[in-house]
């Protein structure tokens, strides 16, 4: 007997929907037709044809599900155009809306937007539209797009060219529910372009909640957007981001030539990491400034950013502990880690004071990069700010100020000679390559990829030259497959056998370089996989046989055992910011991206089985990459026990390190669990050997 559950997904090449096999089908010709539209249930599709539709005022009513969505969509995206005074209701669950296009002939009918997630509504994904100009309205307040509800996507959308007050997007708790209900809505790989200069204030392209809700816990997920000239110019609204509520995340976004910055104004716990913030020299370019308690600063990198005061490249304020309404709340708890700041003018200031007289309190300080060799001040610190922790922060001058008095910092920091200003995180988006967000290219695909597919859900996914890591539900014991098919023949094996290990998500990878590769695929198809989770009984009659069956182990034999890194039985983020991934180039290898340095008991872990027949002491041979002083060394240990950390040194080729002294020791025959962790991140390991020949070289 043998328990096999298919998890079914479209790998949208050249497609950009899932048709359905027993569901109605929609057409819509004129405006008119909009209101003819039933409560739309699972699978249905409304098609949009070409043509433009004037004054369209509807509520687009959803009742599909998560594994067969309702949709209405585009015919061709980009060629459905609507006009006039606009707004569309989305409610209900599980609906995709997608290719549609608001331009300069079109304007929002009412204060909340031309698009409206009503209150009630969960699980709708907006994708792939374009909001241009759609300024003909005679509201001058209005928001482009208002998002209540529940678990909302708005991803490859683009807004540019506003040139009324509002925000663009508002994202509003609905208030009827608890403070502490979650909404985790997502924002993901939008365009945010240029828009007029009003010289007021409330103008954001991105607020969450306001300052009369900021106690509502959102975790709303705002990553990987492209802000270019989201403001500009002398405006008195300073915050392309605001966040006014409680446990979001802003992860990285890139900011480019912004006269603002991501304001965390209101709320609590939020994480503000990975973000890229590029400044051309400007006074009132700023960074990140934190208002608030229990925040998380993390990786970030700003260059050239001149605001100083509130603009600074990292404020953080002044308040006053436990204010709850619009004024300032002071600050306390917020971990500053990691962040790299680069000729800014003011790069690190603590104790901004508008009015309100409490310090920042208990801050950790560890790690960060200050550098400037423009002349500046790289830090002022207001002498009654205190801190849990500093330790391991940089700072690099050159005819520059330090600042003020830096007894604050307890001796945390060292003034180096010379500093690489790298950044500590690969960016997602960098300037020279997020052109291809702007405007707007209705060619992108269905879906980003999500964190997590659920078990037997149907997802459209984007597969780029990179791998995709696929989030899967399996209970220990259990097998992942990934097969692929291009529609017309003959499912392949794309992925050899995982076995879970332990219950809970398991990550398999797929790569679109990879399918063509093995011409699985043709440019331009449209391709499907399907994961295969199955129990040890259903894969002992599998036809394929893995290269590592879950009975089976690395193998020592003769005191050598040669681990491939790609092949571990276990993955384990411990808490760790970031996670190894495999990467398939001219070999398979295992990274980390992103990260600061980090310890033994809260590092990113892959693990492996090796039955040692043979006692003794072991050395370990690791074939590497590392192409910085910053990203060659890991952790290594057995059993969850640190044996030590290994040093590679630096090289740009695959190269063995023969020099480690590094040692373990097996006292008897057996079983035992081998731990590869992450110390710093960048770099890239192939292989690693373990011998018990001390002047064995490879």
């Amino acid at each position: 007997m043998y328990i096999i559950k298919l998890i079914t997904h479209l790998i949208g090449i050249g497609a950009l929907l899932l048709s359905s096999l027993s569901a109605d089908q929609y057409l819509i010709q004129s405006s008119a037709d909009f209101l003819s539209l039933p409560t739309l249930s699972a699978g249905d599709e409304v098609v949009i044809l070409a043509g433009d539709y004037d004054s369209v005022d509807v509520v687009l009513q959803f009742n599909g599900t998560a594994s067969n969505p309702a949709k209405v969509y585009a015919s061709t995206a980009g060629t459905v155009q609507f006009t006039g005074s606009t707004r569309l209701i989305l409610d209900g669950q599980y609906g995709i809306v997608a290719g549609l296009s608001f331009t300069d002939q079109a304007g929002p009918l009412q204060k909340e937007g031309i698009i409206k997630f009503e209150e009630h509504s969960r699980n709708i994904t907006l994708h792939n539209c374009q909001f241009l100009d759609c300024n003909n309205s005679a509201v001058t307040d209005a928001n482009w797009l208002f998002i209540e509800g529940y678990h909302h996507e708005v991803s490859r959308c683009s807004f540019e060219g506003k040139t009324s007050l509002n925000a663009t997007v508002f994202i509003k708790p609905t208030e009827e529910d608890e403070v502490t209900t979650t909404r985790e809505h997502r924002l993901v790989y939008c365009y945010f372009g240029p828009r007029t200069e009003l010289g007021d204030n409330g103008y954001e392209a991105i607020r969450v909640s306001d300052s009369s809700r900021q106690a509502y816990e959102m975790q709303c997920d705002i990553s990987y957007n492209y802000f270019y000239q989201a403001i500009s110019g002398d405006a008195s609204e300073m915050e392309v981001i605001s966040n006014k509520s409680r446990g979001n995340r802003y992860r990285g976004n890139l900011l480019e030539d912004c006269d603002g910055q991501i304001t965390l104004r209101h709320g609590r716990d939020c994480i503000v990491e990975e973000n890229y913030i590029i400044g051309t020299g400007s006074s009132r370019e700023s960074g990140i400034r934190v208002i608030g308690s229990g925040h998380i600063i993390r990786n970030n990198y700003i260059k050239e950013v001149n605001g100083t005061g509130l603009r600074s490249a990292l404020c953080i304020m002044d308040g006053e502990y436990g204010r709850t309404d619009n004024q300032y709340e002071g600050v306390e708890n917020t971990l500053v880690e990691g962040n790299v700041i680069v000729n800014c003018s003011l790069s690190l200031n603590m104790g901004e004071n508008k009015g309100y007289d409490d310090p920042p309190i208990n801050t950790v300080l560890v790690h960060n990069k200050i550098y400037n060799e423009n002349g500046e001040t790289l830090l002022a610190v207001e002498a009654d700010a205190t801190f849990a922790m500093v330790q391991g922060n940089e700072f690099y001058t050159s005819n520059v100020s330090i600042g003020d008095d830096l007894s604050a910092l307890a001796g945390g920091y060292e003034i180096v000679s010379d500093l690489e200003p790298s950044t500590p995180f690969t960016p997602v988006l960098l300037p020279e390559t997020a052109s291809e967000l702007t405007g707007h290219d209705f060619s992108q695909l269905m879906h980003t990829v999500p964190e997590t597919i659920e078990r037997g859900s149907e997802t459209d996914i984007e597969v780029s030259s990179a791998e995709v890591s696929l989030a899967v539900e399996a209970n220990a014991g259990e097998y992942l497959n990934v097969y692929v098919t291009d529609g017309d023949g003959e499912w392949t094996l794309f992925s050899p056998s995982q076995r879970a290990t332990s219950s809970g998500v398991q990550h398999v990878e797929i790569s679109r370089e990879e399918l063509l590769a093995q011409e699985v695929i043709t440019d331009g198809t449209r391709a499907f996989y399907v994961v295969e989770v199955a129990d040890s009984d259903h894969h002992e009659e599998s036809p394929v046989e893995p290269p590592l069956p879950p009975e089976d182990v690395f193998v020592e034999s003769g005191g050598v055992v040669v681990i491939e890194a790609e092949a571990y039985h276990a993955s384990a983020d411990n808490g760790d910011s970031t996670s190894w991934s495999t990467v398939n180039d001219e070999v398979s290898y295992q990274t980390t991206t992103s990260g600061s340095v980090a310890v033994w008991e809260s590092a990113a872990e892959l693990s492996y089985q090796v039955q040692f027949t043979t006692p003794g002491t072991y050395y370990i041979h690791p074939r590497f990459r590392a192409l910085t002083s910053s990203d060659d060394s890991f952790f290594f240990g057995a059993n969850g026990t640190l044996v030590g950390q290994v040093n590679t040194g630096i090289s740009s080729e695959w190269t063995w390190d023969n020099n480690e002294t590094e040692t373990l020791v097996i006292d008897t025959a057996g079983v035992y669990t081998i731990q590869i962790r992450r110390r710093e991140a960048g770099l890239e390991l192939d292989q690693f050997i373990l011998t018990t020949d001390a002047g064995a070289s490879y």
